[in-house]
């Protein structure tokens, strides 16, 4: 009896598990229909949308396309979206990493005129899966891709890459190893190019983006080691911006020029005044036609983001060549106003340095330099710094007559707070004599 009992436990746990093992599909086949009907609800509207979806629900498989609809109220014809038709193919089995897997594929609707103009590209295919921690991993290959249009010609190589989805987060990896522009009798050539792009939230955007270049090639330079990124954070109310600009080796005719940097960093901007000022950007196609409303918006906007302080700078610059190197940097910061208008004298503050260093500058101008106080020697070349605050400027320590630079920014405040209160934004002219001096009568000689 007590045997025929395990028995009976043996067979109703098998039957529990191979219960488990189909639900498993069909409640993944579930979910995937649920998620993309969300998805295609929240995008109904909108310059991004999901239009056309069509779903074909199965046990162990799913199948459907939808279309990716990108509007600008900025193009030609704002009715005729760019439209990305995209197919999939899902399967639910679960492994040990998701429990389903899609294979997909995109195309981009392109006309090609009757001279063969236009955009010539094979799918976009990828393989996905929707992991157990909620993360979305796909991989994805681009067959080469052609360009012809007005007299220029672009070929890009076959090329791949990552694509990885955690909630708000985007990262994406892209590699392809070669790129030509022919053009106006030039061809320029990229090879192994680079892409990375991580964004800690797509709805704002903050996050950082690096395009890497092995080579480039043009018909009168060669670059090596090429690095461009930026970099935007949010603490707070409060953005930061940070661009990287790098070149290792470029060489032009006969000049050769290594480790070439340029680091801008803008700090502490008032993020609500940065946003605003943007949706008016949008909304009016780049300031193109402005209502009263949103004059004043953007007013406003400008007014918040200099009374709330800002920094803005060059942190880096450098360049080495075998005669010499140059380094240098310069910073200009407004402080928080104490009141709503502005005071640029007092808000206002600037440094900046630099050294150059080697034979870059000719002993006749290095000369002149330090001894018109302006540089001060080194062993090896010179270095010059300027400082501006409270109202003073000084060379290299030395104070220097700022009468002129202070007028200016009082003139400015004045022009800015009539700005910002929607008066005349003409600045104030001296009032023309009515007689000219010359027919101004002489006076008479006195006896």
């Amino acid at each position: 009896m007590r045997s025929f009992s395990k028995v009976q436990m043996g067979v109703g746990a098998v039957a529990l598990a191979a219960t488990a093992a189909l639900a498993v599909p069909w409640y993944a086949g579930l979910t995937l229909r649920a998620e993309l009907r969300s998805l295609a609800a929240a995008h109904a509207e909108g310059n991004f949308r999901i239009a056309r979806l069509e779903h074909e629900a199965g046990w162990l498989h799913s199948r459907g396309s939808l279309d990716l609809e990108w509007r600008s109220d900025c193009a030609t014809d704002p009715d005729q979206p760019a439209v990305v038709h995209v197919e999939y193919t899902a399967r639910h089995v679960p492994d040990r990493e998701s429990l389903t897997r899609i294979d997909w594929s995109a195309a981009v609707a392109s006309d090609l005129g009757p001279s063969g103009e236009g955009l010539r590209a094979g799918r976009l295919s990828g393989t996905g899966s929707a992991g157990y921690d909620g993360v979305l991993r796909s991989d994805m290959r681009l067959p080469e891709m052609q360009f012809k249009g007005k007299g220029q010609s672009l070929v890009a190589a076959a090329s791949s890459g990552t694509l990885v989805v955690v909630g708000s987060a985007v990262k994406l990896g892209w590699s392809m190893p070669r790129m030509v522009l022919r053009g106006s009798g030039e061809v320029l050539q990229a090879e192994q190019l680079n892409l990375h792009f991580d964004v800690q939230n797509h709805a704002t955007g903050m996050g950082a983006l690096a395009l890497d270049v092995a080579t480039l090639k043009g018909a009168s330079f060669n670059a090596r080691g090429l690095h461009l990124s930026t970099e935007t954070r949010q603490r707070a109310d409060r953005m930061d911006m940070r661009v990287t600009q790098s070149v290792k080796e470029l060489r032009a005719a006969d000049m050769a020029v290594e480790d070439v940097v340029l680091q801008a960093d803008v700090t502490n901007l008032h993020a609500p005044s940065v946003n605003s000022a943007g949706e008016v950007l949008s909304a009016t196609c780049g300031l193109r036609s402005l209502t009263p409303g949103q004059r004043e918006k953007m007013r406003d906007a400008v007014q918040a983001l200099l009374v709330s302080g800002v920094s803005v700078g060059i942190t880096k610059l450098q360049a080495r060549t075998r005669d010499g190197s140059l380094d240098a940097d310069v910073a200009l910061t407004v402080a928080p106003a104490k009141a709503r208008e502005l005071q640029l004298a007092e808000q206002l503050s600037s440094q900046g340095s630099i050294q150059i260093r080697g034979g870059l500058m000719p002993p006749d101008q290095k000369e002149f330099a330090v001894s018109s106080g302006y540089a001060t020697a080194l062993p090896d070349g010179v270095k010059a710094g300027f400082d501006y605050r409270d109202g003073v400027l000084k060379f290299n320590q030395k104070t220097a007559d700022s009468a002129l630079l202070n007028l200016g920014l009082q003139r400015l405040d004045m022009w800015l707070n009539a700005f910002f209160s929607g008066q005349n934004l003409e600045l104030p002219q001296e009032e023309e004599p009515a007689v000219a001096p010359s027919e101004l009568p002489m006076p008479a000689p006195a006896v």
